[in-house]
């Protein structure tokens, strides 16, 4: 579900000239929500880590992105029509003053993607900082008994224009 809703943010940036503001309805124990409750509990899931990583990080000015990676291929599903080669990277990338972030999907359930990635007419520190929210398979969640299953993870690095990203995971 969360891979699915950054994918589903990646479509808004690619047309950003025509949506100009999205909202999600189903906030609290429904369908894919950021929030599970009970009457003493409050979980985060995995939906909800996804959100808070694009509010914070998205920039207002939608950056050209280009990816060349592995496609798989997607049978008909309801209302959705068949796709013969699905990037199984997804990127988006924005800028916000003199910051630049790149949203990296890796929608394969099962292996890492390594990557090179190449930023062109952007002057950048080497030291980078990298947010991922992965899982440690296709259908993790988050619960009541196991509310930290599906975390967002922080690290800084020396950037060198190479990142492995790991199934599952928006980086």
């Amino acid at each position: 579900e969360a891979i699915g809703v950054a994918g589903i943010i990646h479509a808004f940036h690619r047309q950003a000239k025509y949506v100009q503001i999205a909202a999600m309805f189903a906030m609290l124990n429904s369908a894919a929500p950021p929030l599970l409750t009970t009457l003493d509990t409050l979980v985060h899931t995995p939906v909800f880590y996804i959100l808070r990583l694009y509010r914070q990080l998205s920039g207002k000015v939608r950056v050209f992105s280009e990816t060349e990676c592995p496609t798989v291929g997607t049978p008909r599903l309801l209302n959705l029509p068949q796709r013969r080669s699905v990037p199984l990277l997804d990127v988006s990338a924005n800028l916000d003053e003199h910051r630049l972030t790149v949203f990296v999907i890796n929608r394969d359930h099962q292996e890492n993607l390594d990557a090179e990635i190449e930023i062109s007419d952007f002057n950048f520190s080497k030291l980078v900082r990298i947010h991922t929210v992965a899982a440690n398979r296709y259908q993790a969640a988050n619960s009541i008994n196991q509310p930290e299953m599906v975390t967002e993870r922080i690290s800084e690095l020396e950037w060198d224009g190479h990142r492995v990203f790991p199934p599952c995971s928006v980086t």
